[in-house]
């Protein structure tokens, strides 16, 4: 608008500098030795309404004039319907969301009626239930939901995944060692086995006593995780039932919960170990890290969902440690 108001005055300025006896819309309005302000404003005004496609006592009064005012009443019907549209699209996708969320309501209200869930238990599902509408908003849309990746080549998936999840991965020693013996491989497992995973804030990512199908690597946000009366804050980088990698049948011992919004990498235990299988080098190392979990001088019964960060660079270099000696001997 402001642009407008200063081509507006200065094309005004112009024609009555080259002809005097021309007239320009600053003598018809007889503000020619009006201060500088009172054009602007005017200028202003007029600019305003003109996008607006609105009226003002300010008109055209040379060729010059008209033609600027018809480009730029030209200019605010295309920015006018651009700004409605827009609201009416917006007023319809929240008329949806408020259409879908009622049939979703009514739904789940038929589905306790009719299997007479318990008042306190129907309670605290639309409790959940409302909360996490309130706090589902996301900053960051999975791979796996954006349409327009799902018809890549392999390759350029496989690229993806690598740059995606690799500096996560990147931080355990078992995918170290398989980074440097062979990249591609490595690159090959992260877009197999990896996924994303989001949490709202307060909500229980698991339970005791879960079969886990799922390793969570902590990439945003933070979560507390309780096992008894042990309580520890998981933040950036934590690995999260990284036993069930090793150990066969790892069950949670314990709780988490998101105390923000959470952002995870997600590493599919089947699908690790279907790749391992396949993968007779990456088999041989995944195979390494599991003898020292599984000798290790803790007792089962004391072992949780957390392993820290020295444990678990004491296992990688004795690992490396297995697979140099491994690779000198015998080539594996």
């Amino acid at each position: 608008t402001h642009w407008i108001a200063c081509g507006w005055f200065f094309i005004a300025r112009e024609v009555g500098d080259e002809d005097a006896r021309a007239v320009t819309w600053v003598r018809f309005m007889h503000v020619e030795d009006e201060g500088i302000a009172l054009k602007y404003f005017m200028s202003y005004h007029w600019a305003f309404s003109h996008l607006l496609l609105g009226e003002i006592d300010v008109v055209s009064m040379n060729i010059w004039e008209r033609v600027f005012s018809i480009a730029i009443l030209m200019l605010g019907l295309l920015t006018f319907s651009y700004f409605v549209s827009s609201i009416t699209e917006y007023m319809s996708r929240i008329a949806e969301t408020q259409s879908e969320n009622g049939r979703q309501d009514t739904a789940v209200r038929r589905f306790m009626e009719e299997h007479a869930i318990s008042a306190v238990l129907a309670a605290q599902v639309d409790r959940f239930r409302r909360h996490s509408r309130t706090n589902s908003q996301r900053s960051i849309v999975p791979k796996e939901e954006i349409l327009g990746l799902q018809d890549l080549p392999e390759s350029l998936s496989i690229g993806l995944s690598k740059e995606v999840y690799m500096p996560t991965l990147g931080t355990h020693g078992c995918f170290q060692l398989m980074d440097n013996k062979d990249a591609s491989q490595t690159a090959l497992c992260a877009h197999r086995v990896m996924s994303e995973a989001y949490f709202n804030k307060d909500v229980e990512i698991f339970e005791k006593g879960q079969r886990v199908q799922l390793v969570y690597i902590m990439v945003k946000g933070q979560a507390e995780y309780r096992k008894d009366d042990f309580t520890c804050a998981v933040e950036k980088g934590g690995w999260i039932s990284e036993h069930a990698l090793w150990l066969g049948g790892w069950k949670r011992r314990g709780e988490l919960e998101a105390h923000s919004s959470v952002e995870c990498h997600a590493l599919k235990i089947q699908e690790f170990q279907k790749f391992c299988t396949e993968n007779i080098e990456t088999g041989f190392i995944a195979y390494e890290f599991a003898l020292q979990v599984a000798n290790a001088k803790v007792p089962f019964s004391k072992l949780h969902d957390l392993v820290s960060m020295t444990e678990r660079e004491m296992m990688a270099t004795k690992v490396q440690a297995q697979w140099m000696s491994g690779n000198d001997e015998d080539g594996l």
